[in-house]
């Protein structure tokens, strides 16, 4: 009897621990851009795939600019506006969001909020557990949609309006990120997808984070 409920003990920590090791994963993650991890991030990300699912999202949500995949449903202007925007997204995607990338973009957000008067503690091992709380209390939510794939949405911390929702693999024994993308959150609650044709976000108040 002892040896059964042992054995469901330690079935019952590991399924835990696999549930939430994508979580801690994505965590890491964060934590590695704020630090300036290259190393960590070259490992958990595959850049060429997430390169490619942000082109297609940051566009239509912090530029205004129509979504690639409704070229066909584009009036005249439209068009020159995907094709002129999009190359600005493009650019940035390639120079940004690679292991060195992020961590400099990251820190003219932190250079702007320190302007501002919004100063951010060190990160220490003090303040560990009060971090993840904060990244918890921002993830909105998380999905198995395969025993290897996992879907964790969560809003932006300065700007609850924008949401980022990211694909991990499980990939032998480690988690990486596939694909990350934008989304707006509407204040009465609707979506709105990175796939409006109309190019409604022109004017949005976009700021680095």
């Amino acid at each position: 009897m002892k040896r059964v409920i042992l054995s469901l003990l330690i079935l019952t920590l590991a399924a835990a621990a696999y549930a939430a090791s994508p979580f801690v994963t994505a965590f890491r993650i964060g934590e590695a851009i704020r630090a300036g991890d290259s190393a960590y991030l070259a490992a958990k990300i595959e850049w060429p795939l997430v390169r490619e699912s942000l082109r297609r999202s940051v566009g239509p949500v912090a530029m205004g600019i129509p979504d690639p995949g409704a070229d066909g449903r584009l009036s005249t202007w439209q068009r020159i506006k995907l094709r002129l925007g999009q190359r600005t997204v493009d650019r940035m995607v390639d120079g940004y969001v690679t292991p060195q990338g992020l961590p400099q973009l990251l820190s003219y957000g932190r250079t702007y909020r320190r302007l501002r008067g919004r100063v951010e503690p060190p990160r220490t091992l003090a303040n560990l557990p009060e971090r993840v709380g904060r990244t918890w209390s921002h993830i909105k939510r998380g999905v198995f949609l395969s025993p290897a794939l996992v879907e964790i949405e969560a809003e932006d911390r300065y700007n609850p309006e924008r949401h980022y929702v990211g694909l991990l693999q499980l990939q032998g024994l480690e988690w990486r990120l596939v694909s990350l993308s934008l989304k707006l959150v509407a204040d009465l609650g609707d979506i709105v997808q990175a796939d409006d044709p109309d190019g409604d976000f022109a004017d949005d108040d976009i700021e680095l984070r």
